[in-house]
């Protein structure tokens, strides 16, 4: 996958072939003209055509934590970022 990054960076990061394929999937799906990643209508698991925010991946991952047994203030998303940036370096 190529990420374009700030001051027109560009970082090629290699990813798993299933996720390789769901891409190529939603690329060729009616829905590519939307965002990849996209909000849902409350709980009724219905996508909208608007991305996700910070604050809808936030709340996201605070209810990961909690049916994980976490505890979500102790572990914010940057934390993600930090162990994603190590893992690829």
């Amino acid at each position: 996958m190529r990420l374009d990054e700030k001051g027109g960076k560009r970082r090629d990061i290699p990813v798993r072939h299933d996720l390789e394929a769901f891409i190529d999937e939603y690329i060729a799906s009616d829905d590519a003209g939307t965002p990849l990643f996209r909000t849902t209508i409350r709980n009724t698991k219905r996508l909208t055509t608007e991305q996700m925010t910070g604050n809808d991946i936030l709340r996201m991952v605070e209810r990961g934590f909690g049916a994980a047994g976490l505890p979500a203030e102790r572990l914010p998303c940057h934390s993600f970022r930090a162990t994603t940036i190590t893992n690829l370096a």
